[in-house]
């Protein structure tokens, strides 16, 4: 039997508990917008040098790719010298041929962003970049969005994004490089496509 809590209870604890993390985090050290494997390394590795860090991701859930592998099959593959990272983040790996490992993906991914949560690094999920906040032409954070806003069309949307600030911004976003394609728009980067 379930504890007796009433359904405004419940509401008030999502709401409450998500608005103090999150108003404390409208400043912080460094923005990643991305919350692949990449993105979720950066973002341990930061916020476990004491930084306070927050990972930006437009999907429902992070880990990027992490979780598919290649054609939907969820084994990775990776090269030496990656079992070092993969031993400290203790996912477990066998090395099918000399170089060559792999990886459960669910196993890997949630090692991973379970390392990320325990260094401290908090998380915006279902969240789109929109822009770069900028000042004096210095990237000084990200203008952001529900993602599901950025889905629907323009005339039938009219929610305004927020600002958040930050004094690093990372782009983890991989090919879509969305927050070097920002600063494309600006005039002020330069992307090579090959």
């Amino acid at each position: 039997m379930f504890s007796s809590i009433k359904e405004a209870q419940i509401s008030r604890a999502i709401v409450g508990e998500f608005s103090k993390w999150f108003e404390d985090y409208i400043i912080c050290d460094v923005i990643i917008v991305g919350g692949g494997p990449s993105g979720l390394m950066a973002a341990r590795d930061l916020a476990s040098s004491g930084l306070k860090t927050l990972v930006i991701e437009s999907n429902n859930y992070i880990g990027g790719g992490f979780w598919v592998g290649g054609y939907f099959m969820n084994t990775l593959t990776f090269r030496s010298p990656a079992e070092d990272i993969l031993d400290e983040l203790g996912i477990p790996y066998r090395e099918l041929e000399k170089g060559l490992l792999v990886a459960d993906g669910p196993s890997a991914c949630s090692k991973l962003i379970f390392e990320a949560c325990q260094a401290g690094v908090k998380i915006l999920n279902l969240t789109k970049f929109d822009d770069v906040v900028l000042r004096n032409k210095r990237v000084e954070g990200a203008v952001i969005n529900w993602a599901a806003v950025s889905a629907l069309p323009r005339q039938i949307t009219c929610v305004d994004p927020i600002a958040i600030e930050s004094k690093i911004v990372i782009d983890a976003t991989g090919h879509d490089a969305w927050v070097a394609r920002s600063l494309e728009k600006r005039g002020l980067l330069k992307i090579q496509h090959f």
